[in-house]
């Protein structure tokens, strides 16, 4: 049996050189996000993934209670988004099954952060990545949320078997971002709470607002 009220989150974001605008914004929401779930009931580690054409991990399983994640955000390179997902599935799918079955979370929650189209994968395709996704979500229940700029970032979900009430578009701006996160704070309480976890019709009008 998996450990009762333990939620894993892996956040997976974008550093490409196009978030240069938005960087300051997205790592101060990042912050919050974190201080905000380490309130939430339950135990809780997070893995971070940061990625422009290049895919960095700077952390595992990381206890945020005990630890400080390193959330700098320095814009720079292109945009491996397959490559950053797809080999994070991989390899926390195999640290996963490294630890006893009661030592597993009872969830998994991938939080996908871009604000640009896949540009340079070199190792993961996109129906690759689809296949690895809807793998998760069918056998393991791993919940997958993506946040987009730049695209529609319902449809980009879809092409991942991503569920499109887990996908939201947002405007590449420092209000959009900061908004978008915000949703995606809330999100993440309810999906680790069990409950319905979807971005309503205010989340995604929120998103799209740009007053910078």
């Amino acid at each position: 049996m998996t450990k009762k009220n333990y939620t894993a989150v892996v956040l997976i974001v974008d550093r490409s050189g196009s978030m240069q605008f938005i960087a300051k914004t997205v790592q101060d929401a990042l912050e919050e996000f974190v201080n905000k779930q380490k309130k939430e009931p339950g135990t809780l580690t997070i893995d971070t993934v940061f990625f422009d054409d290049e895919v960095e991990n700077r952390a595992s399983f990381v206890n945020p209670k005990r630890s400080k994640l390193d959330l700098s955000l320095e814009p720079r390179g292109m945009t491996a988004l397959y490559d950053a997902v797809g080999l994070k599935i991989d390899s926390f799918g195999r640290e996963l099954e490294k630890l006893p079955e009661n030592k597993r979370p009872e969830k998994v929650i991938f939080v996908i952060a871009t604000d640009g189209q896949e540009n340079s994968s070199k190792e993961i395709s996109r129906d690759a990545l689809a296949e690895r996704i809807k793998h998760q979500q069918e056998v393991y229940k791993w919940d997958f949320t993506f946040i987009g700029a730049n695209q529609d970032a319902v449809l980009t979900a879809r092409e991942l078997n991503i569920n499109e009430g887990s996908a939201i578009t947002f405007d590449a701006s420092k209000t959009g971002a900061a908004n978008v996160l915000r949703s995606m704070n809330t999100y993440v309480a309810a999906s680790r709470a069990g409950s319905e976890a979807v971005y309503t019709a205010f989340d995604r009008e929120e998103a799209l607002k740009s007053e910078d």
